[in-house]
């Protein structure tokens, strides 16, 4: 079952160390794959405001870096809690 009761240090550092492991792996994306996609894909568009403006921000800065805006989609609290 999802939720709180299967987390906890070992499991969540488990999951962001697999999260981490996958993005490095990342091919080169088109350009039209953005935030938007990323988040609609995988959490279903559902992220708090303070998530979703850390997202904005790190893809404003790094426009070029899919493969860490995957990993920091996947590492967010939204994602974990899926």
């Amino acid at each position: 079952p999802a939720g709180t009761s299967w987390i906890n240090s070992s499991t969540l550092l488990n999951r962001i160390n697999f999260v981490n492991g996958a993005s490095q792996r990342m091919r080169p994306s088109s350009p039209s794959q953005t935030l938007d996609r990323l988040t609609n894909t995988l959490v279903d568009g559902n992220l708090s405001p303070t998530t979703k403006d850390g997202l904005q921000a790190f893809a404003s800065a790094h426009p070029a870096n899919t493969a860490g805006l995957l990993f920091m989609v996947l590492a967010t609290p939204e994602f974990q809690m899926n």
